[in-house]
């Protein structure tokens, strides 16, 4: 009530007429109804304001009359008759419930009634204040039909929040918590240290957590307050304290008017996903999960791995832009906007790309990105980046395209001679010159040997970049493996009047190297030196070991390599301009095809020249320990 017991004992205390003044100005005032009677006859001496507002009379129909001039008999016999006892006692009449009929209907009033004694303890008034609780009692009795009626659904959730496994807290609109689960209770105390309980807020609850996780999470009620639903990811903790990651739902709380009654939010710790968690570690794609303000939260070890960074500490709650940097193919950063312009979309759309990731070290990699909004009730929670490196897949079209390349380039001119050698052979066929038709089927046979020569070069190229050539070692004798390999160039070298010498350091040389590897390279050498060198000359191989290698040098004494085209000996398809003017069969891939294989074993190849003098080619093969 508005009005209490003890203040009305303190009237009692009033004498004086500024008391008096001061007391009538309080009863004025009073929202509930204040009357007075005389003690001797019980009729009304004085009416307040409310209590014309409540019974519908003017105070001038009240005054001067009793309970009988407005009730029926039985019920002024009753008012009449507690009157009586409370100005008989001296007590405080507390009457929770009375019905009483007013010009409105009825109304039910809790009334108290006191009686005011002179100086010599004789009752001279009889003081009642009536509170109306006919609202009260009606909403009390909605409330309580509404209750009955959902109680089977208010208690299941009640349950429901309780036994959620979700972090769930109410807190009212001055951001005190208000009601909480146990989960929510048991993550706080493991988090923060702090004991959970009702009217605390976040400030004190956070006290031990940093400020800028204090401030942010303040800033997030805020939003909910002023009637924001939204989600986010998040990360909470302290050096002090374990770090979890969650996402969480804000949802503010309004009564039917729609006014902001508080907000409750819902977290869901994803650290206790070990499955998923599982998942994303296996992924042979690298995961990056930022929350909505571009902060990186979650990254797994194979993104790690492509940007070769040790741990994810590294970047865990920094920017995803200033950490992993990401490029065109002009080596232009890409922007905010255009790296996450899907974020901006109202639809849970995708965006991939073909971009160039920066490496820790600096260097950078091709990969396919595709990055997907986080989104909730389309608010933006965050995003999730995925890229894959495509290094393999574009040296893989770059190969394919240079065989195309290769085979419609190299082939056309030895098909092309073939193609008219065959039609002079048919033309010449009711011809009685078989010299000149021997002489036609042995252009075309060149051709054709020159074709199979191109064709076998590229697909070996081909597989080298494609990692397809395995060069397994074995313990080879490397001067019967050499006398082979010159032996098949007797008949080609004898023809061009030179002599083959080997040198070997001694009467036996064998070691653990490719044999694949060896005869490719000596092949290759072998060959270009008979090539290009003069007539009636000879040609010097020298193989021997030097500490971990296998070294061999292969000179000539032929035309040389001109100074000027030097540096491109080993670029393919690349022959000097006197070796073409020798008019000699060649495909410009076999020292490209040498280096590359070279390449696979870290082996080197170099090479010393003088125009019209001769050239010597230098290999070096890594060889394995057991080689004499």
């Amino acid at each position: 009530m508005a009005q209490t017991d003890k203040e009305i004992e303190m009237s009692q205390k009033i004498t004086t007429s500024d008391e008096k003044a001061f007391l009538e100005s309080i009863i004025e005032n009073i929202p509930d109804m204040v009357f007075v009677k005389d003690a001797k006859d019980l009729k009304f001496l004085k009416f307040n304001k409310a209590g014309e507002d409540l019974l519908g009379y003017k105070r001038s129909d009240l005054l001067g009359k009793s309970d009988y001039d407005f009730f029926p008999k039985k019920e002024a016999d009753f008012f009449i008759e507690k009157d009586r006892a409370v100005l008989d006692s001296n007590e405080i009449l507390d009457i929770p419930e009375e019905i009483i009929k007013t010009t409105h209907g009825e109304r039910i009033l809790h009334t108290k009634k006191i009686s005011i004694r002179n100086s010599e303890g004789k009752p001279e008034y009889l003081l009642g204040i009536s509170e109306d609780i006919t609202l009260r009692k009606d909403l009390s009795k909605k409330i309580k039909e509404v209750s009955e009626k959902q109680s089977v659904t208010l208690g299941f959730l009640q349950d429901f929040i309780e036994n959620s496994t979700d972090r769930i807290v109410f807190v009212d609109k001055d951001s005190k918590v208000v009601v909480y689960n146990t989960a929510y209770r048991d993550e706080v105390k493991k988090i923060f240290g702090t004991e959970m309980s009702t009217g605390i807020t976040f400030n004190e609850l956070m006290g031990a957590a940093p400020k800028d996780q204090i401030d942010g999470v303040s800033a997030l009620w805020k939003r909910a307050l002023e009637g924001e639903k939204f989600s986010i990811f998040q990360k909470f903790g302290s050096d002090q304290y374990t770090y979890n990651y969650y996402v969480i739902t804000f949802y503010p709380l309004k009564n039917k008017e729609g006014q902001i009654m508080g907000a409750m939010h819902v977290g869901q710790n994803i650290n206790e996903h070990k499955q998923d968690k599982a998942i994303l570690e296996s992924l042979g794609e690298g995961v990056i999960v930022t929350d909505h303000l571009g902060k990186i939260m979650m990254i797994n070890p194979k993104a790690l791995e492509l940007i070769g960074v040790n741990k994810d500490s590294e970047l865990i709650g920094k920017q995803l832009l200033e950490s992993v940097k990401v490029l065109d193919s002009k080596g232009v950063m890409i922007p905010a906007e255009t790296r996450f312009n899907s974020t901006n979309s109202t639809n849970r759309a995708s965006v991939s790309n073909i971009y160039f990731y920066v490496r820790k070290d600096g260097s950078k990699f091709p990969a396919v990105s595709t990055i997907t909004p986080v989104k909730v009730d389309n608010n933006l929670a965050g995003t999730v980046e995925i890229f894959r490196d495509i290094s393999k897949e574009q040296a893989f079209e770059k190969t394919k395209n240079e065989f195309l390349s290769l085979v419609s380039h190299e082939l056309r001119t030895p098909l092309t001679i073939a193609n008219w050698y065959a039609e002079a052979y048919f033309k010449s066929i009711d011809s009685i010159d078989l010299a000149k038709q021997k002489e036609y089927v042995g252009e075309i046979r060149k051709a054709l040997e020159h074709v199979n020569e191109i064709v076998g070069a590229i697909l070996q190229i081909s597989q080298i970049e494609l990692g397809k050539i395995k060069l397994e070692k074995t313990n080879l004798d490397i001067v019967a493996l050499t006398g082979e390999i010159v032996h098949g160039f007797i008949l080609e070298s004898q023809q061009s009047g030179l002599l083959i010498k080997t040198d070997f350091g001694g009467p036996s040389l064998r070691c653990l190297v490719s044999k694949n590897l060896f005869t490719i390279v000596l092949n290759n050498l072998i060959s270009n030196a008979i090539k290009y060198s003069k007539s009636n000359g000879e040609i010097n191989i020298k193989i021997n070991l030097e500490k971990d290698s296998l070294v061999m040098e292969v000179k000539d004494h032929g035309c040389g390599i001109p100074e000027i085209d030097q540096e491109k000996i080993f670029t393919k398809l690349f022959r000097a301009e006197n070796a073409k003017e020798l008019k000699v069969s060649g495909t410009g891939l076999g020292l490209y095809i040498t280096k590359l294989f070279l390449e696979q074993v870290k082996g080197e190849i170099w090479f010393s020249s003088i125009e019209n003098e001769g050239t010597t080619f230098y290999v070096k093969i890594p060889i394995s320990p057991g080689s004499s």
